[in-house]
């Protein structure tokens, strides 16, 4: 082998060892990529199973609140009509009917 080849020898090993260089370069950044895709991806996973409980929860106490509107409604129905048929029945009685004095609620 003359200079010349030895030269295009070298600068040819010297280009292999450098392009094997890059691509070790890219597979680690590949692998750190992948494991910050692999985190983000169970913490969206994780995020969206709090979520969901959370949901489910909430879900649960807003039942629990509309039933307990329902019965408020319902008592309120049943304290009207009671009102009423006593006012109707003193009314009737012949009673004199006189407002009462009902003090203001405190907060």
């Amino acid at each position: 082998m003359n200079d010349q080849e030895n030269i295009r020898d070298v600068n040819t090993r010297n280009e292999i060892a450098s392009l094997k260089a890059e691509i070790a370069s890219a597979k680690a950044w590949i692998e750190q990529v992948s494991k910050s895709e692999a985190v983000h991806a169970n913490t969206v996973i994780r995020l969206n199973q709090e979520f969901k409980e959370f949901k489910s929860l909430m879900e649960g106490k807003i039942g629990c609140l509309e039933e307990c509107e329902d019965l408020r409604d319902d008592q309120m129905k049943v304290l009207q009509t009671a009102l009423k048929k006593t006012i109707a029945y003193i009314e009737r009685s012949g009673y004199e009917w006189k407002v009462l004095d009902i003090p203001e609620a405190k907060k």
